[in-house]
Protein backbone atom coordinates (compact mmCIF):
# COMPACT_ATOMS: atom_id res chain seq x y z
CA UNK A 1 0.00 0.00 0.00
CA UNK A 2 1.34 3.38 -0.93
CA UNK A 3 -0.18 5.27 1.97
CA UNK A 4 -3.23 5.49 4.19
CA UNK A 5 -5.55 8.43 4.82
CA UNK A 6 -6.75 8.71 8.43
CA UNK A 7 -9.37 11.33 9.29
CA UNK A 8 -8.46 13.20 12.46
CA UNK A 9 -9.45 11.14 15.48
CA UNK A 10 -8.16 10.63 19.05
CA UNK A 11 -6.85 7.10 18.71
CA UNK A 12 -5.42 7.00 22.28
CA UNK A 13 -8.89 7.32 23.75
CA UNK A 14 -9.69 3.88 22.46
CA UNK A 15 -6.75 2.47 24.39
CA UNK A 16 -8.11 3.62 27.79
CA UNK A 17 -10.16 1.29 29.93
CA UNK A 18 -13.69 2.33 30.99
CA UNK A 19 -12.41 3.48 34.38
CA UNK A 20 -9.95 5.82 32.71
CA UNK A 21 -6.91 3.79 33.65
CA UNK A 22 -4.12 3.88 31.03
CA UNK A 23 -3.03 0.64 29.48
CA UNK A 24 0.48 -0.39 30.40
CA UNK A 25 3.04 1.28 28.10
CA UNK A 26 4.69 -2.01 27.19
CA UNK A 27 1.34 -3.45 26.22
CA UNK A 28 0.65 -0.34 24.13
CA UNK A 29 3.97 -0.68 22.31
CA UNK A 30 3.33 -4.35 21.59
CA UNK A 31 -0.11 -3.53 20.26
CA UNK A 32 1.19 -0.75 18.05
CA UNK A 33 3.96 -2.97 16.68
CA UNK A 34 1.48 -5.74 15.97
CA UNK A 35 -0.70 -3.27 14.10
CA UNK A 36 2.26 -1.98 12.09
CA UNK A 37 3.36 -5.53 11.29
CA UNK A 38 -0.14 -6.44 10.18
CA UNK A 39 -0.34 -3.31 8.05
CA UNK A 40 3.03 -4.08 6.41
CA UNK A 41 1.86 -7.61 5.68
CA UNK A 42 -1.36 -6.45 4.03
CA UNK A 43 0.47 -3.67 2.17
CA UNK A 44 3.04 -6.13 0.79
CA UNK A 45 0.30 -8.42 -0.49
CA UNK A 46 -1.72 -5.65 -2.13
CA UNK A 47 1.31 -4.06 -3.75
CA UNK A 48 2.13 -7.32 -5.54
CA UNK A 49 -1.20 -7.63 -7.39
CA UNK A 50 -1.77 -6.19 -10.86
CA UNK A 51 -5.26 -4.86 -10.12
CA UNK A 52 -5.74 -1.45 -8.63
CA UNK A 53 -7.02 -1.49 -5.03
CA UNK A 54 -8.53 1.41 -3.11
CA UNK A 55 -10.65 1.89 0.01
CA UNK A 56 -13.28 4.66 -0.13
CA UNK A 57 -15.12 6.31 2.76
CA UNK A 58 -18.76 7.55 2.76
CA UNK A 59 -17.59 10.96 1.50
CA UNK A 60 -16.06 9.21 -1.55
CA UNK A 61 -12.55 9.99 -0.36
CA UNK A 62 -9.76 7.51 -0.96
CA UNK A 63 -8.43 6.12 2.33
CA UNK A 64 -5.90 3.71 0.90
CA UNK A 65 -4.44 2.90 -2.54
CA UNK A 66 -1.98 0.30 -3.75
CA UNK A 67 0.82 0.80 -6.26
CA UNK A 68 -1.14 -0.64 -9.20
CA UNK A 69 -3.92 1.92 -8.77
CA UNK A 70 -1.45 4.80 -8.50
CA UNK A 71 0.23 3.54 -11.67
CA UNK A 72 -3.10 3.31 -13.51
CA UNK A 73 -4.02 6.92 -12.73
CA UNK A 74 -0.45 8.20 -13.27
CA UNK A 75 -0.30 9.75 -9.80
CA UNK A 76 1.71 9.36 -6.62
CA UNK A 77 0.23 8.18 -3.34
CA UNK A 78 0.37 11.72 -2.00
CA UNK A 79 -1.76 12.92 -4.93
CA UNK A 80 -4.35 10.18 -4.39
CA UNK A 81 -4.88 9.65 -0.66
CA UNK A 82 -7.56 11.91 0.78
CA UNK A 83 -8.90 12.94 -2.63
CA UNK A 84 -12.34 12.08 -3.96
CA UNK A 85 -12.35 8.92 -6.08
CA UNK A 86 -14.17 10.69 -8.92
CA UNK A 87 -11.47 13.38 -9.03
CA UNK A 88 -8.75 10.79 -9.52
CA UNK A 89 -10.42 8.04 -11.57
CA UNK A 90 -12.83 10.08 -13.69
CA UNK A 91 -10.98 13.40 -13.57
CA UNK A 92 -14.23 15.26 -12.87
CA UNK A 93 -15.34 17.51 -10.01
CA UNK A 94 -18.55 15.73 -9.00
CA UNK A 95 -19.56 12.11 -8.29
CA UNK A 96 -19.73 9.95 -11.38
CA UNK A 97 -23.42 9.15 -10.79
CA UNK A 98 -24.17 12.86 -11.16
CA UNK A 99 -22.38 12.71 -14.53
CA UNK A 100 -24.74 9.98 -15.71
CA UNK A 101 -22.60 6.92 -14.96
CA UNK A 102 -23.53 3.97 -12.79
CA UNK A 103 -21.55 4.16 -9.53
CA UNK A 104 -20.62 0.83 -7.95
CA UNK A 105 -19.43 2.53 -4.72
CA UNK A 106 -22.74 4.34 -4.25
CA UNK A 107 -24.60 1.07 -4.82
CA UNK A 108 -22.59 -0.66 -2.08
CA UNK A 109 -23.10 2.15 0.43
CA UNK A 110 -26.86 2.14 -0.26
CA UNK A 111 -27.50 -1.63 -0.40
CA UNK A 112 -24.55 -3.29 1.29
CA UNK A 113 -24.26 -5.59 -1.74
CA UNK A 114 -21.20 -5.94 -4.03
CA UNK A 115 -21.37 -4.39 -7.50
CA UNK A 116 -19.30 -4.52 -10.71
CA UNK A 117 -19.46 -1.98 -13.53
CA UNK A 118 -17.37 -0.95 -16.54
CA UNK A 119 -16.43 2.72 -16.86
CA UNK A 120 -14.65 4.81 -19.47
CA UNK A 121 -11.84 6.75 -17.79
CA UNK A 122 -9.66 9.42 -19.43
CA UNK A 123 -5.99 8.54 -18.97
CA UNK A 124 -4.83 12.17 -18.84
CA UNK A 125 -3.02 11.88 -22.19
CA UNK A 126 -5.95 12.17 -24.61
CA UNK A 127 -6.96 8.50 -24.70
CA UNK A 128 -9.83 6.62 -23.10
CA UNK A 129 -9.35 3.59 -20.86
CA UNK A 130 -12.01 0.96 -20.30
CA UNK A 131 -11.94 0.05 -16.61
CA UNK A 132 -13.80 -2.68 -14.75
CA UNK A 133 -14.48 -1.72 -11.14
CA UNK A 134 -15.68 -4.20 -8.51
CA UNK A 135 -16.90 -2.74 -5.22
CA UNK A 136 -17.24 -4.67 -1.93
CA UNK A 137 -18.50 -3.50 1.48
CA UNK A 138 -16.52 -3.20 4.71
CA UNK A 139 -19.08 -3.43 7.52
CA UNK A 140 -18.93 -2.56 11.20
CA UNK A 141 -20.19 -4.82 14.00
CA UNK A 142 -23.75 -3.64 13.46
CA UNK A 143 -23.66 -4.52 9.76
CA UNK A 144 -23.55 -0.94 8.51
CA UNK A 145 -21.22 -0.18 5.60
CA UNK A 146 -18.42 2.02 6.91
CA UNK A 147 -16.22 1.95 3.79
CA UNK A 148 -15.95 0.30 0.38
CA UNK A 149 -13.16 -1.70 -1.21
CA UNK A 150 -12.88 -1.04 -4.94
CA UNK A 151 -10.81 -3.30 -7.20
CA UNK A 152 -9.93 -1.54 -10.46
CA UNK A 153 -8.85 -3.50 -13.54
CA UNK A 154 -7.81 -1.92 -16.87
CA UNK A 155 -9.60 -3.97 -19.56
CA UNK A 156 -8.94 -1.64 -22.50
CA UNK A 157 -7.13 -4.25 -24.61
CA UNK A 158 -9.82 -6.84 -23.92
CA UNK A 159 -12.59 -4.36 -24.72
CA UNK A 160 -11.00 -3.27 -28.01
CA UNK A 161 -10.48 -6.91 -28.97
CA UNK A 162 -14.14 -7.65 -28.31
CA UNK A 163 -15.16 -4.62 -30.38
CA UNK A 164 -12.92 -5.84 -33.19
CA UNK A 165 -14.47 -9.30 -33.01
CA UNK A 166 -17.97 -7.82 -33.11
CA UNK A 167 -16.97 -5.67 -36.08
CA UNK A 168 -15.61 -8.75 -37.83
CA UNK A 169 -18.81 -10.69 -37.14
CA UNK A 170 -20.90 -7.84 -38.56
CA UNK A 171 -18.78 -7.73 -41.69
CA UNK A 172 -18.97 -11.51 -42.05
CA UNK A 173 -22.76 -11.42 -41.75
CA UNK A 174 -22.98 -8.76 -44.42
CA UNK A 175 -20.45 -10.74 -46.44
CA UNK A 176 -22.73 -13.77 -46.57
CA UNK A 177 -25.55 -11.64 -47.95
CA UNK A 178 -23.36 -9.53 -50.22
CA UNK A 179 -21.57 -12.51 -51.69
CA UNK A 180 -24.79 -14.25 -52.66
CA UNK A 181 -26.31 -11.11 -54.16
CA UNK A 182 -23.14 -10.26 -56.07
CA UNK A 183 -22.82 -13.78 -57.44
CA UNK A 184 -26.33 -13.80 -58.87
CA UNK A 185 -26.05 -10.19 -60.04
CA UNK A 186 -22.78 -10.86 -61.85
CA UNK A 187 -24.30 -13.84 -63.64
CA UNK A 188 -27.12 -11.61 -64.89
CA UNK A 189 -24.64 -8.95 -65.96
CA UNK A 190 -22.62 -11.54 -67.83
CA UNK A 191 -25.65 -12.48 -69.88
CA UNK A 192 -26.52 -8.84 -70.61
CA UNK A 193 -22.94 -8.02 -71.59
CA UNK A 194 -22.92 -10.98 -73.91
CA UNK A 195 -26.15 -10.13 -75.68
CA UNK A 196 -25.11 -6.50 -76.13
CA UNK A 197 -21.85 -7.67 -77.66
CA UNK A 198 -23.69 -10.06 -79.96
CA UNK A 199 -26.13 -7.32 -80.97
CA UNK A 200 -23.29 -4.97 -81.86
CA UNK A 201 -21.78 -7.67 -84.04
CA UNK A 202 -25.11 -8.47 -85.72
CA UNK A 203 -26.58 -5.10 -86.61
CA UNK A 204 -25.52 -2.93 -89.48
CA UNK A 205 -22.99 -0.25 -88.63
CA UNK A 206 -25.52 2.36 -87.65
CA UNK A 207 -24.00 5.07 -85.50
CA UNK A 208 -26.98 5.76 -83.29
CA UNK A 209 -27.59 2.11 -82.43
CA UNK A 210 -23.92 1.53 -81.69
CA UNK A 211 -23.75 4.61 -79.50
CA UNK A 212 -26.78 3.51 -77.48
CA UNK A 213 -25.33 0.06 -76.98
CA UNK A 214 -22.08 1.64 -75.90
CA UNK A 215 -23.95 3.67 -73.30
CA UNK A 216 -25.64 0.48 -72.11
CA UNK A 217 -22.26 -1.11 -71.58
CA UNK A 218 -21.11 1.92 -69.59
CA UNK A 219 -24.17 1.69 -67.35
CA UNK A 220 -23.50 -1.98 -66.80
CA UNK A 221 -19.93 -1.18 -65.83
CA UNK A 222 -21.30 1.00 -63.02
CA UNK A 223 -23.26 -2.02 -61.81
CA UNK A 224 -20.07 -4.08 -61.93
CA UNK A 225 -18.35 -1.49 -59.74
CA UNK A 226 -21.16 -1.77 -57.19
CA UNK A 227 -20.85 -5.54 -56.97
CA UNK A 228 -17.10 -5.22 -56.48
CA UNK A 229 -17.82 -3.20 -53.35
CA UNK A 230 -20.32 -5.79 -52.12
CA UNK A 231 -17.87 -8.60 -52.82
CA UNK A 232 -15.25 -6.88 -50.72
CA UNK A 233 -17.32 -7.81 -47.65
CA UNK A 234 -17.60 -11.45 -48.65
CA UNK A 235 -15.16 -14.34 -48.69
CA UNK A 236 -15.15 -13.90 -52.45
CA UNK A 237 -13.74 -10.39 -52.18
CA UNK A 238 -10.27 -11.45 -51.13
CA UNK A 239 -7.51 -9.55 -52.92
CA UNK A 240 -5.75 -10.94 -55.96
CA UNK A 241 -2.28 -9.81 -54.98
CA UNK A 242 0.88 -9.05 -56.88
CA UNK A 243 3.96 -6.99 -56.11
CA UNK A 244 3.28 -3.36 -57.00
CA UNK A 245 4.85 0.08 -56.77
CA UNK A 246 2.55 2.57 -55.08
CA UNK A 247 3.56 5.90 -56.61
CA UNK A 248 1.50 5.70 -59.81
CA UNK A 249 -1.46 4.08 -58.04
CA UNK A 250 -1.56 6.87 -55.47
CA UNK A 251 -1.11 9.66 -58.01
CA UNK A 252 -3.71 8.29 -60.45
CA UNK A 253 -6.24 7.46 -57.72
CA UNK A 254 -6.01 10.92 -56.15
CA UNK A 255 -6.19 12.69 -59.50
CA UNK A 256 -9.25 10.66 -60.52
CA UNK A 257 -11.05 11.12 -57.17
CA UNK A 258 -10.54 14.89 -57.15
CA UNK A 259 -11.41 15.50 -60.79
CA UNK A 260 -13.64 18.59 -60.81
CA UNK A 261 -13.17 19.18 -57.08
CA UNK A 262 -12.58 22.57 -55.45
CA UNK A 263 -9.99 21.05 -53.13
CA UNK A 264 -6.26 21.58 -53.52
CA UNK A 265 -4.03 18.61 -52.91
CA UNK A 266 -0.37 17.87 -52.33
CA UNK A 267 1.26 14.47 -52.79
CA UNK A 268 4.55 13.70 -51.03
CA UNK A 269 5.96 10.22 -51.68
CA UNK A 270 9.35 8.91 -50.54
CA UNK A 271 11.70 8.42 -53.49
CA UNK A 272 12.77 5.03 -52.13
CA UNK A 273 9.29 3.83 -51.19
CA UNK A 274 9.13 0.07 -50.70
CA UNK A 275 6.86 -2.16 -52.76
CA UNK A 276 3.80 -3.91 -51.34
CA UNK A 277 1.96 -7.05 -52.33
CA UNK A 278 -1.58 -5.95 -53.04
CA UNK A 279 -4.57 -6.03 -55.33
CA UNK A 280 -4.04 -2.94 -57.47
CA UNK A 281 -7.73 -2.36 -58.15
CA UNK A 282 -8.79 -2.76 -54.52
CA UNK A 283 -6.00 -0.52 -53.22
CA UNK A 284 -6.93 2.16 -55.74
CA UNK A 285 -10.52 1.85 -54.54
CA UNK A 286 -9.41 2.44 -50.92
CA UNK A 287 -7.44 5.57 -51.78
CA UNK A 288 -10.29 6.96 -53.89
CA UNK A 289 -12.84 6.25 -51.13
CA UNK A 290 -10.81 8.06 -48.48
CA UNK A 291 -9.87 10.98 -50.73
CA UNK A 292 -13.52 11.38 -51.77
CA UNK A 293 -14.51 11.31 -48.10
CA UNK A 294 -11.97 14.07 -47.39
CA UNK A 295 -13.23 16.11 -50.33
CA UNK A 296 -16.85 15.78 -49.22
CA UNK A 297 -15.87 16.98 -45.75
CA UNK A 298 -14.85 20.32 -47.34
CA UNK A 299 -17.69 21.29 -49.74
CA UNK A 300 -16.35 24.84 -50.07
CA UNK A 301 -12.88 23.56 -50.93
CA UNK A 302 -9.81 23.07 -48.83
CA UNK A 303 -6.50 21.29 -48.63
CA UNK A 304 -5.80 17.56 -48.78
CA UNK A 305 -2.32 16.18 -48.15
CA UNK A 306 -1.35 12.67 -49.21
CA UNK A 307 1.96 11.23 -48.00
CA UNK A 308 3.61 7.83 -48.37
CA UNK A 309 6.67 6.72 -46.45
CA UNK A 310 8.57 3.67 -45.29
CA UNK A 311 7.93 2.69 -41.68
CA UNK A 312 9.35 0.10 -39.32
CA UNK A 313 6.65 -0.69 -36.79
CA UNK A 314 7.02 -2.51 -33.52
CA UNK A 315 3.64 -3.19 -31.98
CA UNK A 316 2.07 0.24 -32.40
CA UNK A 317 -1.65 0.01 -31.83
CA UNK A 318 -4.31 1.58 -34.00
CA UNK A 319 -7.80 2.49 -32.91
CA UNK A 320 -9.39 -0.44 -34.72
CA UNK A 321 -6.69 -3.07 -35.27
CA UNK A 322 -2.99 -3.66 -34.61
CA UNK A 323 -0.38 -2.40 -37.00
CA UNK A 324 1.63 -5.23 -38.61
CA UNK A 325 5.09 -5.86 -37.22
CA UNK A 326 8.17 -5.21 -39.34
CA UNK A 327 8.69 -3.16 -42.48
CA UNK A 328 5.56 -1.34 -43.64
CA UNK A 329 4.50 1.33 -46.07
CA UNK A 330 2.31 4.02 -44.54
CA UNK A 331 -0.06 6.14 -46.65
CA UNK A 332 -1.63 9.11 -44.86
CA UNK A 333 -4.53 11.16 -46.22
CA UNK A 334 -5.14 14.36 -44.25
CA UNK A 335 -7.89 16.91 -44.75
CA UNK A 336 -8.59 20.30 -43.19
CA UNK A 337 -12.31 19.72 -42.73
CA UNK A 338 -14.43 19.95 -39.58
CA UNK A 339 -13.19 16.64 -38.21
CA UNK A 340 -15.17 13.64 -37.00
CA UNK A 341 -17.21 13.95 -33.79
CA UNK A 342 -15.87 11.74 -30.99
CA UNK A 343 -19.16 9.84 -30.73
CA UNK A 344 -18.94 8.84 -34.40
CA UNK A 345 -15.32 7.61 -34.40
CA UNK A 346 -16.06 4.09 -33.07
CA UNK A 347 -18.62 3.59 -35.88
CA UNK A 348 -16.76 5.26 -38.73
CA UNK A 349 -15.98 1.92 -40.45
CA UNK A 350 -19.38 0.30 -39.81
CA UNK A 351 -21.23 -0.72 -42.98
CA UNK A 352 -24.06 1.67 -43.86
CA UNK A 353 -23.07 4.18 -41.16
CA UNK A 354 -23.01 7.66 -42.69
CA UNK A 355 -23.72 11.24 -41.69
CA UNK A 356 -24.11 12.36 -45.31
CA UNK A 357 -27.57 12.82 -46.80
CA UNK A 358 -26.57 11.12 -50.05
CA UNK A 359 -23.98 8.72 -48.62
CA UNK A 360 -24.32 4.93 -48.74
CA UNK A 361 -22.03 4.22 -45.80
CA UNK A 362 -20.14 1.61 -47.86
CA UNK A 363 -17.01 3.55 -48.82
CA UNK A 364 -15.07 3.51 -45.54
CA UNK A 365 -16.42 0.10 -44.53
CA UNK A 366 -15.24 -1.28 -47.86
CA UNK A 367 -11.83 0.32 -47.34
CA UNK A 368 -11.53 -1.14 -43.84
CA UNK A 369 -12.34 -4.63 -45.12
CA UNK A 370 -9.90 -4.36 -48.04
CA UNK A 371 -6.98 -3.29 -45.87
CA UNK A 372 -7.76 -5.97 -43.30
CA UNK A 373 -7.75 -8.59 -46.08
CA UNK A 374 -4.29 -7.32 -47.08
CA UNK A 375 -2.95 -7.97 -43.56
CA UNK A 376 -2.67 -4.23 -42.92
CA UNK A 377 -4.17 -1.53 -40.75
CA UNK A 378 -6.55 1.34 -41.40
CA UNK A 379 -6.59 3.93 -38.62
CA UNK A 380 -8.17 7.35 -38.20
CA UNK A 381 -7.44 10.28 -35.95
CA UNK A 382 -9.49 13.44 -35.85
CA UNK A 383 -9.23 16.85 -34.27
CA UNK A 384 -12.64 18.57 -34.26
CA UNK A 385 -12.44 21.85 -36.11
CA UNK A 386 -9.06 21.02 -37.65
CA UNK A 387 -9.57 17.91 -39.76
CA UNK A 388 -8.98 14.18 -39.95
CA UNK A 389 -6.13 11.89 -40.95
CA UNK A 390 -6.61 8.37 -42.30
CA UNK A 391 -3.52 6.16 -42.10
CA UNK A 392 -3.08 3.02 -44.19
CA UNK A 393 -0.25 0.64 -43.23
CA UNK A 394 0.60 -2.28 -45.51
CA UNK A 395 3.36 -4.87 -45.05
CA UNK A 396 6.32 -4.12 -47.32
CA UNK A 397 7.78 -6.85 -49.53
CA UNK A 398 11.42 -7.23 -50.46
CA UNK A 399 11.15 -10.16 -52.90
CA UNK A 400 9.55 -10.23 -56.31
CA UNK A 401 6.10 -11.77 -56.54
CA UNK A 402 5.49 -14.34 -59.24
CA UNK A 403 3.29 -12.84 -61.90
CA UNK A 404 1.55 -14.37 -64.86
CA UNK A 405 3.32 -13.58 -68.12
CA UNK A 406 1.25 -11.15 -70.14
CA UNK A 407 0.03 -12.33 -73.47
CA UNK A 408 1.86 -10.67 -76.31
CA UNK A 409 0.01 -8.40 -78.70
CA UNK A 410 0.64 -10.94 -81.45
CA UNK A 411 -0.91 -13.69 -79.35
CA UNK A 412 -3.95 -11.53 -78.62
CA UNK A 413 -4.47 -10.79 -82.28
CA UNK A 414 -4.13 -14.42 -83.41
CA UNK A 415 -7.32 -16.03 -84.59
CA UNK A 416 -6.39 -19.71 -84.23
CA UNK A 417 -9.56 -21.75 -84.03
CA UNK A 418 -10.17 -24.23 -81.24
CA UNK A 419 -12.68 -26.49 -79.56
CA UNK A 420 -13.96 -25.10 -76.26
CA UNK A 421 -15.96 -26.76 -73.45
CA UNK A 422 -17.95 -24.42 -71.16
CA UNK A 423 -19.24 -25.59 -67.76
CA UNK A 424 -21.79 -23.38 -65.96
CA UNK A 425 -24.95 -24.16 -64.01
CA UNK A 426 -26.79 -21.04 -65.25
CA UNK A 427 -28.52 -21.71 -68.57
CA UNK A 428 -28.38 -18.00 -69.49
CA UNK A 429 -24.60 -17.98 -69.05
CA UNK A 430 -24.11 -21.25 -70.95
CA UNK A 431 -26.09 -20.05 -73.93
CA UNK A 432 -24.62 -16.57 -74.25
CA UNK A 433 -21.09 -17.90 -73.73
CA UNK A 434 -21.74 -20.51 -76.42
CA UNK A 435 -22.87 -17.76 -78.83
CA UNK A 436 -19.91 -15.51 -78.02
CA UNK A 437 -17.39 -18.30 -78.56
CA UNK A 438 -19.08 -19.34 -81.80
CA UNK A 439 -18.96 -15.71 -82.94
CA UNK A 440 -15.20 -15.78 -82.34
CA UNK A 441 -14.96 -18.69 -84.76
CA UNK A 442 -14.50 -21.58 -82.34
CA UNK A 443 -16.33 -24.86 -81.93
CA UNK A 444 -18.10 -25.05 -78.56
CA UNK A 445 -19.91 -27.49 -76.28
CA UNK A 446 -21.54 -26.82 -72.92
CA UNK A 447 -22.07 -28.70 -69.64
CA UNK A 448 -24.25 -27.86 -66.64
CA UNK A 449 -21.99 -29.34 -63.94
CA UNK A 450 -18.75 -31.20 -63.31
CA UNK A 451 -19.80 -34.80 -63.99
CA UNK A 452 -21.28 -33.78 -67.34
CA UNK A 453 -18.12 -31.82 -68.21
CA UNK A 454 -15.86 -34.75 -67.25
CA UNK A 455 -17.86 -37.18 -69.38
CA UNK A 456 -17.76 -34.90 -72.44
CA UNK A 457 -14.05 -34.11 -72.00
CA UNK A 458 -13.06 -37.78 -71.63
CA UNK A 459 -15.21 -38.79 -74.60
CA UNK A 460 -13.61 -36.11 -76.80
CA UNK A 461 -10.11 -36.95 -75.53
CA UNK A 462 -10.41 -40.44 -76.97
CA UNK A 463 -11.53 -39.10 -80.35
CA UNK A 464 -9.85 -37.25 -83.19
CA UNK A 465 -11.28 -33.94 -81.91
CA UNK A 466 -10.35 -33.31 -78.26
CA UNK A 467 -11.15 -30.07 -76.47
CA UNK A 468 -8.43 -27.43 -76.59
CA UNK A 469 -9.73 -25.38 -73.64
CA UNK A 470 -12.19 -25.88 -70.77
CA UNK A 471 -13.91 -22.95 -69.01
CA UNK A 472 -15.05 -23.99 -65.51
CA UNK A 473 -17.40 -22.02 -63.28
CA UNK A 474 -16.35 -22.26 -59.61
CA UNK A 475 -19.79 -22.29 -58.03
CA UNK A 476 -22.17 -25.04 -59.15
CA UNK A 477 -25.38 -25.54 -57.20
CA UNK A 478 -25.94 -29.22 -56.46
CA UNK A 479 -23.02 -30.51 -58.52
CA UNK A 480 -19.26 -30.58 -58.98
CA UNK A 481 -17.83 -27.07 -59.14
CA UNK A 482 -14.69 -25.85 -60.82
CA UNK A 483 -12.33 -26.64 -57.94
CA UNK A 484 -13.38 -30.30 -57.78
CA UNK A 485 -13.64 -30.71 -61.55
CA UNK A 486 -10.14 -29.43 -62.34
CA UNK A 487 -8.62 -32.00 -59.98
CA UNK A 488 -10.33 -34.87 -61.76
CA UNK A 489 -9.59 -33.40 -65.20
CA UNK A 490 -5.88 -33.27 -64.35
CA UNK A 491 -6.00 -36.97 -63.44
CA UNK A 492 -7.50 -37.66 -66.87
CA UNK A 493 -5.30 -35.23 -68.83
CA UNK A 494 -2.34 -33.57 -67.05
CA UNK A 495 -2.03 -31.20 -70.02
CA UNK A 496 -5.58 -29.83 -69.83
CA UNK A 497 -5.87 -26.08 -70.48
CA UNK A 498 -8.52 -24.87 -68.05
CA UNK A 499 -9.84 -21.38 -67.30
CA UNK A 500 -11.46 -20.68 -63.94
CA UNK A 501 -14.47 -18.36 -64.08
CA UNK A 502 -16.69 -16.98 -61.34
CA UNK A 503 -18.89 -14.12 -60.29
CA UNK A 504 -18.42 -15.22 -56.66
CA UNK A 505 -14.68 -14.88 -56.31
CA UNK A 506 -12.79 -17.43 -54.20
CA UNK A 507 -9.51 -15.96 -53.01
CA UNK A 508 -7.60 -19.21 -52.63
CA UNK A 509 -8.12 -20.06 -56.30
CA UNK A 510 -8.41 -16.76 -58.17
CA UNK A 511 -5.42 -15.23 -56.40
CA UNK A 512 -3.24 -18.26 -57.18
CA UNK A 513 -5.10 -20.12 -59.92
CA UNK A 514 -1.99 -21.81 -61.35
CA UNK A 515 -1.35 -23.60 -58.06
CA UNK A 516 -4.77 -25.23 -58.51
CA UNK A 517 -4.10 -26.40 -62.06
CA UNK A 518 -5.75 -23.61 -64.04
CA UNK A 519 -3.99 -21.75 -66.86
CA UNK A 520 -6.04 -18.50 -66.75
CA UNK A 521 -9.00 -16.81 -65.08
CA UNK A 522 -12.08 -14.89 -66.22
CA UNK A 523 -13.96 -12.89 -63.59
CA UNK A 524 -17.64 -12.37 -64.34
CA UNK A 525 -18.87 -10.25 -65.85
CA UNK A 526 -16.22 -10.24 -68.57
CA UNK A 527 -16.44 -8.58 -71.97
CA UNK A 528 -16.03 -10.14 -75.39
CA UNK A 529 -12.55 -8.63 -75.71
CA UNK A 530 -11.40 -10.27 -72.47
CA UNK A 531 -12.77 -13.63 -73.61
CA UNK A 532 -11.09 -13.30 -77.02
CA UNK A 533 -7.70 -12.36 -75.53
CA UNK A 534 -7.76 -15.15 -72.96
CA UNK A 535 -8.70 -17.84 -75.48
CA UNK A 536 -6.17 -16.64 -78.05
CA UNK A 537 -3.38 -16.57 -75.47
CA UNK A 538 -4.02 -20.18 -74.43
CA UNK A 539 -4.50 -21.44 -77.98
CA UNK A 540 -1.18 -19.86 -78.92
CA UNK A 541 0.62 -21.32 -75.90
Amino acid sequence: MEDTYRPEKDMTAELNDPAGQTVDNDELKRTEEALRSSERFVRSILDTVDEGFIVIDPDYRILTANRAYCSQVHASAGDVIGKHCFEISHRIDRPCYEAGEECAVRHVFETGEPRAVVHRHPDGFGSILYVETKAFPIKDDSGAVESVIEIVNNITEKHLLQEEQLKTQKLEAIGTLAGGIAHDFNNLLQGIFGYISMTRMSIDQKEKALAMLGQSEEALQLAVNLTSQLLTFSKGGKPVKKKIQLRLIIENSVRFALSGSRADYRIDIDDQLWSVEADEGQLSQVIQNIVLNADQAMPAGGSITITARNLHARGRKGLFTGIPEGDCVEICIQDRGPGIPAQHLPRIFDPYFTTKEKGSGLGLATSYSIIRNHGGMLDVTSDPGKGSTFSICLPAVKTAAAEAPAASEAARQKTKKGKILVMDDEELIREITRELIKALGHEVAVAAEGEDALEKYRSALGSDSPFDIVILDLTIRGGLGGAETIGRLLETDPGVKAIVSSGYTDAAILSDFRAHGFRARLEKPYKLEELRNTLNALLSD
